[in-house]
């Protein structure tokens, strides 16, 4: 999927400059906070279904915005925008493309892209205005993790010590066949800082896991990914209450058209974790976290 996935996000950022694209800003706040992730995107091969399977599971709704030829959504959780939705039959791709793709801030999308480069990542879209959005380029870093710097120019979403509402985006991490290499990447490039836990065993396997931390708040995880044939992904999770909630949630997701990739496991970090696929086949995570559970800067 990987090749064909950033090919058409170069392509469609390469036609966001041409049409002159103006989306709204990801935050209205005055902070740059780079090495946060800041925005969320799904394409999907089937935005209804997809609207759907979301609306049900976890209440969000999608406003449609005018631009250019349309097939783009604003998500709203609670009244908030949290992410959006392209519609695959807009984009120039042969074959299902459906993925998130995150957005990490940068305080400079130029900078950014050069200092990628000089780390051996590959530079799929050149910096591109969004208008009100900011700036942004898509990369993928040298072990192949793709995702979209994001130079909001000052606007990121504030921080705040409270646990974000249940179903909202909680976490994201990179699962990659060179854990260290990628955390040191991402510091390098953001100026986070790298916490780097004890190899454990996962059954036959040895997992090495990272936490990217700003000032001591956590705001991602870089672990060996589960299965070495699998590509390198940055998985964003969702927010879940609890053990009860997240049991089901899973029993409907197949009714609602999705899938159930991984039923709930274990979490040493706490909670339990299950990844799900919504009708177009895109993978999210599940992560329990209650109320009583440590906010990202206590992590």
């Amino acid at each position: 999927m990987r090749p064909i996935l950033l090919t058409v996000w170069a392509v469609l950022l390469a036609s966001c400059s041409a049409v002159n694209f103006d989306l709204p800003p990801v935050g209205d706040g005055k902070a740059t906070l780079p090495g946060k992730f800041v925005w969320h995107d799904l394409i999907s091969d089937d935005p209804a279904g997809s609207e759907a399977f979301y609306g049900e599971l976890f209440g969000w709704s999608f406003r449609s915005l005018p631009v250019g030829d349309g097939g783009y959504w604003i998500i709203e959780h609670n009244d908030a925008p949290i992410g959006g939705m392209v519609a695959q039959d807009r984009l120039p791709a042969s074959r299902d493309v459906s993925q998130w793709v995150s957005a990490i801030a940068v305080n400079d999308a130029d900078e950014a892209v050069a200092q990628a480069r000089r780390r051996g990542a590959e530079i799929l879209r050149e910096p591109v205005s969004l208008g009100r959005r900011g700036t942004i380029a898509v990369i993928a870093d040298p072990t192949g993790g793709l995702f979209a710097a994001l130079d909001t120019h000052g606007a990121d979403p504030l921080d705040t010590d409270d646990l974000p509402p249940v179903g909202n985006f909680l976490w994201h991490e990179l699962w990659s066949g060179a854990p260290d290499e990628a955390a040191e990447f991402y510091a390098d490039l953001t100026g986070l800082t790298v916490d780097a836990g004890d190899p454990r065993s996962d059954g036959d396997q040895v997992v090495q896991f990272h936490t990217l931390r700003d000032q001591g708040r956590a705001r991602g995880g870089v672990r060996t990914k589960p299965d070495a044939a699998m590509p390198t992904l940055w998985m964003p999770y969702l927010r879940v209450g609890d053990s009860a909630a997240l049991a089901a949630m899973l029993e409907r997701v197949p009714a609602l058209g999705g899938q159930v990739l991984v039923p709930a496991i274990a979490r040493p970090i706490g909670g339990e974790l299950a990844i799900i696929a919504g009708p177009s086949g895109a993978p999210i995570g599940l992560q329990t976290w209650s109320e009583d559970q440590p906010s990202m800067k206590e992590i």
